[in-house]
């Protein structure tokens, strides 16, 4: 009975699952924002542009982890620790952004800027997906769905990127929201300012997946 209440104890409702996973791949984007603002001016564009994505990945990684680990615990994985998630993750978004850049200047090279950029953000996705499914813990059938949330949403992103960012622009350069996400484009950093976006849709989706799993294999779930 004691390990009936604790389970139940235990338990997370999917709304909340989707909500923590959004915001740890939101919330490091704010921060890095505030980071480039600060730093921009002494380290110049392109030191600047590295120190962004090493802290934008650790920072994406080690939230996503917080979640996942309390999202496995919830499934009697006791034994989950974040840094599985953390190290196996960044290495994802590494050769994610490997293929996929790969992808867009080689299309781009071709004269196909957008279906580049499109394609290639697809092929991240993909890459991203399959390192990050099996980590899950659930059947091959329901790790599908992760996999398709992640090349759908990063392909999402890169679309709707160009119409999004004209009119966030002039809302960026706001006094009050210019610390928020103002120094994501600085010095027109586009490709930084697209993996913000990307993280964004990819979250939501993949939040998604997650929230649907939790009601699925939830404690106490038959």
């Amino acid at each position: 009975m004691a390990s009936g209440v604790v389970r139940r104890a235990r338990r997370v409702s999917p709304t909340s699952v989707w909500l923590s996973w959004l915001g740890a791949n939101v919330v490091p984007s704010v921060a890095v924002s505030v980071l480039l603002l600060l730093v921009a001016g002494s380290l110049g564009t392109d030191a600047s542009a590295v120190v962004a994505y090493v802290a934008l990945f650790a920072l994406v990684a080690s939230m996503q982890a917080r979640v996942w680990r309390r999202w496995r615990t919830t499934h009697g994985s006791a034994g989950a620790t974040g840094r599985r998630w953390t190290t196996w993750t960044i290495a994802g978004l590494v050769l994610a952004m490997f293929f996929g850049v790969g992808t867009v200047a080689t299309l781009d090279g071709l004269g196909h800027e957008r279906l580049g950029l499109v394609l290639g953000w697809a092929i991240a996705g993909l890459v991203l997906g399959l390192v990050q499914a099996p980590m899950l813990g659930v059947s091959a059938g329901r790790a599908v769905w992760w996999v398709v949330a992640c090349v759908v949403g990063w392909a999402s992103a890169a679309a709707i990127y160009t119409p999004l960012a004209s009119v966030a622009a002039p809302v960026a350069q706001m006094p009050g929201l210019r610390w928020l996400v103002g120094g994501l484009a600085l010095e027109g950093n586009i490709e930084l300012a697209i993996t913000v976006v990307t993280f964004a849709v990819y979250g939501m989706l993949t939040g998604a997946v997650l929230a649907r799993l939790t009601r699925v294999a939830g404690p106490g779930a038959p």
